[in-house]
């Protein structure tokens, strides 16, 4: 249910004249390669969509602090995945 709110809300964005970018923060054992083409189809008339690198010192539960960021080889292969789909895709440090 939460998912479909999610994509409802991104189609009104998408479809809108205002200017916009979608981020997500990519968290090792949330993503993999195949879940960011998952989510890229569904994003791939985005303005822009900016993925992040999970950066554990940035979290609010204690729990993730215990994971590791992805690795910037790692991060190359989500983005090239992502601009398969949308061409403005772009990575972005937060560190």
């Amino acid at each position: 249910e939460q998912l479909d709110s999610s994509l409802e809300s991104l189609a009104i964005i998408i479809h809108s004249d205002r200017p916009y970018e979608i981020r997500t923060t990519l968290v090792p054992g949330m993503y993999t390669l195949s879940t960011v083409a998952n989510m890229m189809s569904n994003v791939s008339r985005a303005n822009r969509f900016v993925l992040q690198n999970f950066v554990p010192s940035k979290t609010i539960d204690d729990a993730y602090r215990k994971r590791k960021s992805f690795s910037p080889k790692q991060m190359a292969e989500f983005l090239k995945i992502a601009k398969q789909y949308n061409k403005n895709s772009i990575l972005r440090d937060q560190q």
